[in-house]
């Protein structure tokens, strides 16, 4: 059983509600969309469940959920995609890993998966599929970035053809890409670095796109499952081996640590 947990600004949980395996969480107008399985829902801002905002035949082990103008970016692992849906949660741009040559498994065998198919209700292994895309997000109207779990990279996606080329390489089971005020960050998760990046490219074209590196911030844990930038060079990272949610300065000093229950395994955090 998962659950869906509040804290207030102290660091006190203030609330918890069973909600089984929730993964990616967005704040939105009312309230915030928890993406399950194959499904994403809508609960208001007292966790209590709303209804399903949507679901997809390709949506299975959904992660990820990333704002883009009027609509959203999925990361959809156990299927190899990343799903743009409008805000009615109606699809409207697909990436198909298997079609731009993620088509091999972590054992080396081949994996097709058919488009036509309904995906939501099978259960494929982390280590069956080929790149387990745990985040993605829109950079600007022609590039989605996004984190390749088992290739170990950060990748660049041409929206039109879907061509993808690594951005940065040998991280070790990334997640957590994020954009904010011209601020790329994201997970280096084994290795228990935040990264701060910036955009070296243009940002709206996606084959001038680079990434440059401007900081390294170590968070002293074996999974860093979760990163973002606040205002004023603060961090928040999400400890995933000691469950915690770390506030923290850039040079890794810690203002403020959240301990949870050990038992628990946190995945994202969304800061109101």
């Amino acid at each position: 059983m998962g659950l869906l947990v509040s804290v207030d600004r102290f660091g006190n949980v203030s609330q918890t509600v069973p909600c089984d395996s929730p993964q990616g969480i967005l704040a939105v107008t009312d309230g915030y969309l928890i993406a399950r399985h194959h499904v994403i829902e809508l609960w208001s801002r007292d966790l209590t469940y709303k209804h399903d905002f949507t679901s997809h035949p390709w949506f299975n082990d959904v992660h990820s959920l990333r704002a883009w103008k009027d609509g959203i970016v999925v990361a959809s692992s156990g299927t190899d995609s990343i799903i743009e849906v409008t805000s009615d949660g109606e699809p409207r741009w697909l990436w198909w890993g298997a079609e731009h040559g993620f088509d091999t498994d972590t054992f080396g065998s081949g994996r097709t998966l058919s488009k036509s198919g309904d995906h939501r209700e099978i259960v494929y292994d982390t280590w069956l599929q080929a790149t387990h895309v745990n985040s993605a997000l829109a950079l600007g109207p022609a590039t989605v970035l996004a984190t390749l779990f088992h290739q170990g990279c950060l990748v660049c996606i041409d929206r039109g053809t879907g061509h993808t080329w690594p951005l940065l390489e040998g991280l070790a089971r990334p997640h957590a890409v994020r954009w904010q005020s011209g601020m790329l960050t994201l997970a280096d998760t084994v290795n228990g670095t935040g990264l701060v990046c910036r955009i070296a490219g243009a940002q709206g074209v996606a084959a001038d796109c680079r990434v440059e590196v401007d900081r390294h911030i170590a968070v002293r844990t074996r999974w860093l499952q979760d990163w973002h930038a606040l205002a004023d060079g603060v961090f928040v990272a999400v400890d995933g081996e000691r469950p915690a949610v770390v506030f923290l300065t850039a040079d890794g000093t810690v203002i403020r640590r959240d301990e949870f229950d050990p038992e628990w395994y946190l995945y994202e955090v969304a800061l109101d």
